[in-house]
Order: structure tokens, then C-alpha cells, then sequence
């Protein structure tokens, strides 16, 4: 029987404004940032970026240029250390 994967909004910040980077799939959030950080870790040498990751919710961007989720999103963190 196939498992399900649930689907994680990945965003980029750098100097302090979010970007949509990408969507990331995984049994869980921990799967889905593993995930993250091993293509991070293969594709670039960014250890000056942040990616938070939340599940797939309504999102914005407000004037600053940060992300707004509904309130209580649960969020991760992924950076190349």
C-alpha cells in the first residue's frame, strides 16, 4: 500500500525578505526538511540562507516582504550549517 505525501511550502530568506523557493513532499515535516537539506546541501553553498517550511496553507507576502500564515502554522527551520 502506498503511503501518502503531504505537500510543504518551502520559503527562502535572505537579508531579512521571504521568496517562495519551492514545494517540498514528505510523509511528515521532518521527512520534507531532511529532504530540503540534502538537495540544499547537493545543489548550492548558501550558508547564509534560511528556508523556513510550513505545511501547505493560505500564505501572503505583507509590505515588508515577509511571509503571513494563519496563526498557530506549525514551521521549521532548515539552514546549511
Amino acid at each position: 500500500m502506498k503511503s501518502r505525501l503531504s505537500k510543504f511550502l518551502v520559503i527562502k530568506r535572505i537579508d531579512e525578505k521571504d521568496y517562495f523557493h519551492s514545494i517540498e513532499k514528505g510523509k511528515d515535516m521532518s521527512e520534507a526538511r531532511s529532504s530540503l537539506l540534502e538537495k540544499i546541501e547537493t545543489y548550492t553553498n548558501d550558508s547564509d540562507t534560511t528556508y523556513l517550511m510550513f505545511p501547505m496553507v493560505p500564505y501572503e507576502f505583507d509590505a515588508n516582504q515577509k511571509i503571513v500564515v494563519p496563526k498557530g502554522t506549525p514551521m521549521c527551520i532548515a539552514s546549511v550549517a
